[in-house]
C-alpha cells in the first residue's frame, strides 16, 4: 500500500530529527532481510539506545537535502535502505555490521559523525573500535598495573624481613 502525503512528510521528518540529534547516522542496505531479522536487530538497537528506520532512497535524499547533510550517493544502491541512529560515535556502526555477518543483502553505504561524512571505510574502522566500557577497562587496567608491580616488590621486601626476623627469633630461642 503507497504512502500518504502526510505518513512521507512524517518519515522524512522523522529521518530528519535521526540526523540531526545523534552522534552518528550510518545508511545500510537491507536487501532480502526477513521481518524477524529486522525486529531482531530493532530491538537491539533499542536496547544500546540506538534506532532504526526504514526509507525509500527519495525520502532519504529529501531529508538530507533538509538538513545539508551531502555527500552519500544513493543511485547505485537498489531497494529500501535503512538509517541507524546512535547517541554514541560507535553504536550504530556497531550494530549493523555485527547484523550484517552472514547476510548477504546487507551492507553499509556511509554515514556521518556529527554532521561529517564518512566513507564505508571509516563507517567500518568505527565498527571495529572497542566498546566505551572495553576502552575505560583497558585504562583502568594499564593505570593499576604499575601500582601492583609495585605492591608486590614492596610485599616481597616485607616478606624477606620477616622470614628474616623469624629466623633470627627461631635461632635466638634455640641457641
Amino acid at each position: 500500500m503507497a504512502k500518504s502525503k502526510d505518513q512521507k512528510k512524517d518519515t522524512v521528518a522523522n529521518l530528519e530529527g535521526g540526523l540531526k540529534n545523534n552522534k552518528l547516522t550510518v545508511v545500510a542496505t537491507f536487501e532480502g532481510v526477513s521481518v524477524a531479522d529486522s525486529d531482531t536487530l530493532r530491538n537491539n538497537l533499542f536496547e544500546k539506545g540506538s534506532s532504526m528506520l526504514v526509507a525509500k532512497k527519495t525520502l532519504l535524499r529529501r531529508a538530507l537535502e533538509n538538513v545539508k547533510f551531502s555527500g552519500l550517493d544513493l543511485d547505485p544502491v537498489r531497494g529500501i535502505v535503512g538509517v541507524v541512529s546512535s547517541h554514541d560515535e560507535v553504536g550504530a556502526a556497531k550494530s549493523v555490521q555485527e547484523f550484517s555477518k552472514g547476510k548477504e543483502g546487507v551492507a553499509l553505504i556511509g554515514g556521518w559523525l556529527e554532521g561529517q561524512y564518512l566513507e564505508v571505510e571509516r563507517v567500518k574502522a568505527l565498527a571495529d573500535l572497542p566498546s566505551k566500557e572495553q576502552l575505560i577497562a583497558t585504562t583502568v587496567y594499564t593505570i593499576k598495573a604499575p601500582l601492583t608491580g609495585f605492591v608486590n616488590v614492596l610485599s616481597g621486601n616485607l616478606r624477606g624481613l620477616i622470614t628474616v626476623l623469624k629466623a633470627v627469633g627461631e635461632k635466638g630461642q634455640g641457641g
